[in-house]
């Protein structure tokens, strides 16, 4: 396409950066990103996405920062998939306090997570340590019907957590209450003893 001199198409470069990203071939995909720019065409919302998961899943949530405070400065719109990306991608980076910053960003502009977020970031705050904090994200995920449903893929790791808290002195009791007020599937408390 390049060779017969034709510009590639802000949507033809995004299925480049996506792949490289996925690939975890970054520097390829950050190359790419550059030649848009030298083509005169600009990154929109798919673009930053992609990178925004390739940095954090090649462990540079730094990064992948720098870009979505690039993304927001060129006007870029912000969506709930660029805002699950970050989130998450800042999780698996065990940045839990700065994913727990854009989750707010998002909830304040009635953006609606879905179970996935939540279970990254409360997954990311049990790894961490802090029970609570996981717990609180745990609570809020029950509160507003967003607990994954038996063929969710984060389903297990929702109930592990659950048997975390279901253990935990600290935690034991709020499980109880979110039963009996009918607000969480006991099914889900499952008892590996």
């Amino acid at each position: 396409m390049v060779s017969k001199g034709l510009k590639p198409s802000v949507a033809t470069y995004n299925s480049m950066v996506d792949g490289w990203c996925k690939e975890g071939e970054i520097e390829s995909a950050m190359s790419c990103v550059a030649r848009m720019y030298e083509d005169e065409r600009d990154p929109d919302v798919v673009t930053y996405t992609s990178l925004i998961h390739g940095l954090c899943a090649s462990g540079r949530p730094g990064e992948a920062i720098s870009r979505w405070n690039e993304m927001k400065g060129r006007g870029c719109c912000l969506n709930v998939i660029t805002f699950m990306a970050l989130v998450q991608g800042l999780c698996k980076c065990v940045w839990t306090s700065e994913a727990l910053v854009y989750f707010r960003e998002m909830e304040e502009k009635e953006m609606e997570p879905d179970s996935g977020v939540y279970v990254s970031l409360m997954s990311s705050f049990l790894l961490s340590g802090n029970i609570s904090e996981g717990f609180g994200i745990f609570r809020e995920m029950v509160c507003k019907g967003r607990f994954p449903v038996l063929v969710d893929r984060n389903y297990m790791v929702a109930v592990d957590a659950t048997n975390k808290f279901v253990e935990d002195y600290r935690t034991s009791c709020y499980i109880t209450c979110l039963i009996k007020d009918g607000r969480f599937p006991i099914v889900a408390v499952v008892n590996r003893k």
